[in-house]
């Protein structure tokens, strides 16, 4: 049986962000307090922090740290507030408890950067700026002062039916046959086996089109086989998603009607702060079953434009269960893809991505009939268009198209005559 499918065009008008999930964190190369450090004359000096915030733009989220100089000058402090800068994140993790305290000093030639309360390092225990008194108070016999009810109001960060989950395949020890092994550890989530390579994800008893499952926001392939013996999980390696979205429940339109939820198979962006040709290649071994699962990949990245390209071979062939039986499951696959994208200025990105995948002689134990060959192949083309005007916010559109042929026989079974 062989069946061919195309698939239709999506395009969307995104009119305000709903989430950050595309948002990058602004870096900077030089911290503002290593640059205080440099500019202040002054032998003796504080840095207090005096206030952080996070500010979230269009395209980016960005820390910001302000900060108060004390300087000592003839036994006089003079006080500088300085105006907002922009730190990194990790800087400005390191120090979310230290508001108001002293993270930078130098006093009598000697930098310190333990945060630590202003003066601790070289105000305590100097005569000239003071000394102990040692008092004793009775507080049993205190006053009870009873504060007003204070309530704290706050912007909630985490959106609650949207769950972000990074694949880290390789710090796994087995390996994962598709992309829907990414799924075993994820809450709420179970996977639909039918051998070793047609597995659908179900989440919350929501499974096949109850769920919307797609890659890069809204690319799809409908599986050719009423057994789903080649749903969409097999036609993209899990080498290649960095990160899966998901939306659960019927709570958005943005990539069309939902029951179940939203699942997003995000693939792996370039990185513009490393300009240049790179590369790696990985490969994976299991005993049981002789599975063998290779990868390569390259990316050659520069201001304008950007290309990447990766080829995947996986060789898996039938395991033993714990019995010692022999369970049918075995099959081979070859995948390659080819993503060239193309900056036309700061706000405005067109991209093209072609793939292939070619799965051959793959054998379902759930199923009556194993699969001779299933070959797919996909191409979609992306345009974003950001910085609008303050009602339509960005421009985001897709087109793409999806060709699967998929051929299944019982030339394998007892019931073949």
């Amino acid at each position: 049986m062989i069946n061919k499918i195309i698939c239709a065009t999506v395009i969307s008008l995104l009119l305000f962000s709903c989430d950050n999930t595309e948002k990058e964190v602004k870096t900077i190369t030089v911290e503002p307090s290593q640059a205080i450090l440099k500019n202040i004359p002054s032998n003796d000096f504080s840095l207090v922090l005096d206030d952080m915030t996070i500010e979230e733009t269009e395209n980016q989220i960005i820390h910001k740290h302000k900060y108060k100089v004390l300087e000592l000058k003839k036994d006089s402090l003079y006080s500088t507030d300085k105006d907002w800068a922009v730190v990194n994140q990790t800087f400005f993790s390191n120090h979310k408890n230290d508001l108001g305290m002293e993270i930078l000093s130098r006093h009598n030639g000697k930098v310190s950067t333990l945060a630590q309360p202003v003066g601790f390092g070289w105000a305590i225990g100097n005569t000239a700026h003071g000394e102990w008194e040692e008092t004793k108070k009775d507080s049993t016999n205190q006053k009870i002062n009873k504060l007003d009810e204070v309530i704290v109001t706050g912007k909630l960060n985490q959106d609650p039916v949207l769950t972000v989950v990074a694949n880290n395949y390789d710090k796994a020890i087995v390996q994962p046959k598709n992309v829907s092994d990414l799924f075993n550890n994820i809450n709420g989530f179970s996977v639909i086996k039918r051998g070793n390579y047609a597995i659908d994800p179900s989440f919350r008893a929501s499974q096949y089109e109850q769920l919307n499952i797609q890659y890069d926001g809204g690319t799809k392939a409908m599986h050719a086989c009423p057994n789903r013996m080649d749903p969409i999980t097999t036609h993209i390696i899990p080498e290649e998603i960095v990160k899966i979205e998901i939306i659960k429940g019927p709570y958005t339109v943005r990539y069309g009607a939902t029951f179940g939820g939203i699942i997003n198979l995000v693939t792996q962006k370039p990185d513009y702060e490393d300009y240049g040709l790179h590369g790696k290649v990985s490969g994976g071994y299991e005993s049981n079953g002789n599975a063998l699962v290779n990868l390569a990949q390259l990316q050659y990245i520069q201001e304008k434009y950007d290309i990447v390209a990766n080829a995947g071979y996986r060789d898996f062939g039938n395991y033993e269960d714990g019995n010692g039986t022999e369970i049918p499951s075995s099959f081979r696959s070859t995948d390659y893809g080819i993503k060239l994208g193309y900056n036309i200025n700061e706000d405005q990105r067109i991209q093209a991505h072609w793939r292939q995948s070619f799965g051959r002689d793959v054998l379902h134990a759930a199923l009556p009939m194993d699969t001779e060959f299933d070959n797919s192949s996909i191409l979609s083309l992306d345009y974003k268009l950001d910085n609008i005007g303050v009602i339509a916010k960005s421009l985001t559109a897709k087109v793409y198209y999806s060709y699967v042929d998929h051929l299944m026989t019982n030339n394998n079974r007892p019931s073949f005559m």
